[in-house]
């Protein structure tokens, strides 16, 4: 498998982790310590392992327009799965 999205990270790639991390209520300002921005299931999986492997909290994000905040999370991963377009989830 191979991840054909895009990851970025805060101490890595600042200029597009910024724009990234940003949500659309400025009153939530999170600082995820990983970005992963998915173009299929494939890179959902993935994305699963690396934080799963790492220890990261994930959050879920398809648009980033939670009213709640729910669209980032301090030192967690956020899963961006905005260009997802079919995604399969086998429980067993």
């Amino acid at each position: 498998m191979q991840f054909e999205g895009r990851l970025f990270m805060r101490e890595v790639s600042p200029d597009g982790y910024n724009d990234l991390r940003t949500l659309h209520d400025p009153a939530f300002d999170v600082h995820p310590r990983l970005i992963a921005l998915c173009t299929n299931a494939g890179d959902v999986g993935i994305s699963i392992m690396i934080a799963k492997a790492t220890g990261l909290a994930v959050v879920c994000r398809s648009g980033g327009h939670s009213t709640a905040g729910n669209s980032g999370r301090n030192d967690a991963m956020v899963i961006g799965v905005r260009k997802v377009q079919h995604c399969v989830i086998d429980t067993h």
